[in-house]
This record gives C-alpha cells, sequence and structure tokens, in this order.
C-alpha cells in the first residue's frame, strides 16, 4: 500500500513537470514591468539626467562640451534628445532651485536642456513635446539671476524650445 502512495505522488510530481514544461513553453511569457516586479520605475530617468547634468557642469562655454560628451547622452537609450519636457521635471526632483541658481548649474541645465529640444520628432512622449515645465523653470532662471550672458542663453532657449528645434545654443 505503501509502494502504491509513493507511485502516485511521483506519477503526480511527473504529470506537474511535464504541464509545467508544456505551458512554458506554448504559451507566450508576459513582460512584467518594474512596478509588478516591486521594483522602483524611474519614470523620468533621474540617474541619467543627473549624470548628464554633472557631466556638464564642469563646462564654462555653452559649446565647450566634447564629442564624446554629446555623443553618450544623445545616442544612447534613454537620450536627451528623447526626454523633453521631462528634462526640466527630473532637474527639479535632483536640485533645489537656490542651487539651480547658481551660474555653473544654471549652464549645465540650459546645455541638457537645449540637447532635449534638439529634435521635437524624438522626444518619446508626446506630453514631454510641449515645454509647460520647462517655460517656468527659465522664467525663474532668467528673474533671479544676473549674469547678462545667461539671461540671453535664455532668451534664445525660450524662443527654441516652443518651436522644438534647438540646434545649438549660441556661444559664448
Amino acid at each position: 500500500m505503501r509502494i502504491t502512495k509513493v507511485a502516485r505522488g511521483v506519477s503526480r510530481l511527473i504529470t506537474f513537470t511535464v504541464a509545467l514544461t508544456f505551458a512554458t513553453s506554448v504559451f507566450p511569457k508576459q513582460q512584467i514591468s518594474g512596478r509588478e516586479a516591486g521594483q522602483q520605475v524611474d519614470t523620468y530617468h533621474l540617474s541619467f539626467v543627473r549624470n548628464a547634468f554633472e557631466s556638464f557642469k564642469g563646462t564654462e562655454k555653452y559649446g565647450g562640451y566634447n564629442s564624446f560628451q554629446l555623443k553618450y547622452f544623445t545616442n544612447n537609450s534613454p537620450s536627451l534628445n528623447q526626454l523633453g519636457d521631462s528634462t526640466s521635471v527630473a532637474v527639479l526632483k535632483l536640485y533645489n532651485l537656490e542651487d539651480l541658481v547658481k551660474p555653473e548649474n544654471t549652464r549645465a541645465y540650459l546645455i541638457i536642456l537645449s540637447l532635449s529640444f534638439s529634435d521635437r520628432q524624438r522626444i518619446s512622449e508626446e506630453t514631454d513635446r510641449n515645454p509647460r515645465v520647462t517655460a517656468l523653470v527659465l522664467d525663474y532662471l532668467q528673474r533671479n539671476t544676473s549674469d547678462s550672458r545667461i539671461k540671453e542663453v535664455i532668451d534664445h532657449l525660450k524662443k527654441c524650445v516652443d518651436t522644438g528645434s534647438c540646434p545649438k545654443l549660441p556661444e559664448s
């Protein structure tokens, strides 16, 4: 009698294993999003934007970044030119306004912003093609900076982010 119970248990285990193997090979696998898997989803690409911001922070001139920086932050995924307005959202999540007004931080922000709006068609999310948050940040920076060169660049950016085409910042 004991052998029969063991044999039935083994038989059930084998049947279950075969059925599971069959099911996983026949039915398509479902993609589990980061949120369902218990991971936090980085909607605004905060770590990527932080890296870009810090990389361009030491740039004294608006056109003074090197080709490696440009390629790294525009040719990968995510890339700045896919983010649009979400770049400004990310910057506001990462930095407070008092820090953002400092000239070296403002310059870095303006550089990554120009790259984020370099081509409206490449911006991934439709809602990020409209510079709502960006316009507010640019207005704030313009009111709170005394650097005339930064004000000129902000004027330039206000015009080109509206059109979604900021091919290059004016040279300093």
